[in-house]
C-alpha cells in the first residue's frame, strides 16, 4: 500500500501474490473493554493512530473519542498500549498476522470492511523489479490474478485523486459485493459503494 500509485521509469511490478487480511484491528486494554455501540470502548476512551484515514472514520463512527498520535513500529505501539497510555489502538491486521506476536492479554475487535474501510492495497504485498531484469518473467508465476486486479482498482482511485498516505481515504474491494470507499471531504466523510451497475454514495 506504500508503493508509489505511478511506477518510477524503469520498474515495474512484478507479481502481486496472495492477499493477506486486508481489514484493520482495534486492540483493546482488557481494563478499558466496554459493551458500547460500533466499538467496544467507553464514552472518551484515548485510541491512538496517526492514520488521518482511521481517525476520521473513528470519529465518523464515534464522535465521543479521543484520538491521539502513535508513531513506531508494530511492537512499539503495542509496548505503548500495554504501559496504558491509550485505551486502543488500530493497526492492520496483516501486519500483525505476519509477526505472529502474543496478544492474549488485549481484545482484538476486527474492523468490518464494509464500514471501516481500509487503505488501498492493504493487506497485499508487490515484488517490484527493474523491467528489463531477466528474472521477471519468472517473478510474474507468483502472481494472484484476483489479488493483482483488486489491488489496481483501488489504488487506481487514489492515483486518480493523485493523494498519499496522508490523503483520509480508504478503498475495498468485497468481491461480490463492490467496491466500498471512504474520502473525508471539506463538506465532510464520503461512504462510496461501486456496483457493476451504478454508483451509490452515503455518508
Amino acid at each position: 500500500k506504500d508503493l508509489e500509485t505511478r511506477q518510477p521509469d524503469g520498474l515495474t511490478i512484478a507479481a502481486v501474490p496472495p492477499r493477506a487480511a486486508a481489514q484493520d484491528v482495534l486492540l483493546v486494554r482488557k481494563a478499558a473493554h466496554a459493551a458500547q455501540p460500533w466499538l467496544p470502548l467507553p464514552p472518551g476512551a484515548t485510541v491512538g493512530t496517526s492514520s488521518v484515514r482511521r481517525r476520521d472514520q473513528l470519529l465518523l463512527l464515534r464522535p465521543d473519542l479521543d484520538i491521539q498520535a502513535l508513531r513506531g513500529n508494530v511492537p512499539t505501539r503495542i509496548d505503548r498500549l500495554r504501559e496504558g497510555r491509550y485505551d486502543a489502538i488500530v493497526l492492520a491486521a496483516a501486519g500483525l498476522d505476519r509477526r505472529e506476536l502474543g496478544l492474549d492479554d488485549l481484545v482484538l475487535f476486527d474492523m468490518n470492511p464494509r464500514y471501516f474501510v481500509p487503505a488501498p492495497a492493504q493487506g497485499a504485498l508487490a515484488l517490484q523489479m527493474r523491467e528489463s531484469d531477466p528474472k521477471l518473467d519468472w517473478l510474474q508465476a507468483l502472481q494472484d490474478p484476483q489479488a493483482a486486479s483488486d489491488i489496481e482498482s483501488e489504488r487506481a482511485i487514489l492515483r486518480a485523486l493523485e493523494g498519499g498516505c496522508q490523503l483520509p481515504f480508504g478503498a475495498h474491494v468485497m468481491g461480490r459485493s463492490g467496491l466500498r470507499a471512504f474520502l473525508q471531504t471539506p463538506d465532510g466523510p464520503r461512504r462510496i459503494v461501486a456496483y457493476d451497475f451504478g454508483i451509490k454514495t452515503t455518508i
